[in-house]
C-alpha cells in the first residue's frame, strides 16, 4: 500500500486532504495553473506504477506536507 501525493489543479474534491502547492516550494518545475497536493491511499500498485518526479520540494515545504499526511490518516 502506498500513501500518495497526488499533485492536482482540481481543488473542488475532498478540500480537506489537499495542500497548496505553488511554484515558489518547487525546485526544478514550474505549474501552468494553480496546483495542489491530495492525500490519497492507494493499494494494489508497484512503485514504478506510481513513480513520477517532476521537481524537488524544498525541505520546508516537505515537512509541512508530511504534517498534512499525518493530519489526514488520523
Amino acid at each position: 500500500m502506498f500513501y500518495l501525493v497526488l499533485i492536482t489543479s482540481n481543488d473542488w474534491l475532498n478540500p480537506q486532504y489537499s495542500y497548496p502547492l505553488s511554484d515558489e516550494m518547487i525546485v526544478g518545475h514550474t505549474f501552468a495553473k494553480p496546483s495542489l497536493v491530495k492525500c490519497q491511499i492507494i493499494a494494489g500498485y508497484i512503485e514504478r506504477d506510481v513513480v513520477r518526479r517532476l521537481g524537488s520540494i524544498k525541505e520546508k515545504y516537505f515537512n509541512e506536507i508530511v504534517d498534512k499526511i499525518i493530519e489526514s490518516i488520523f
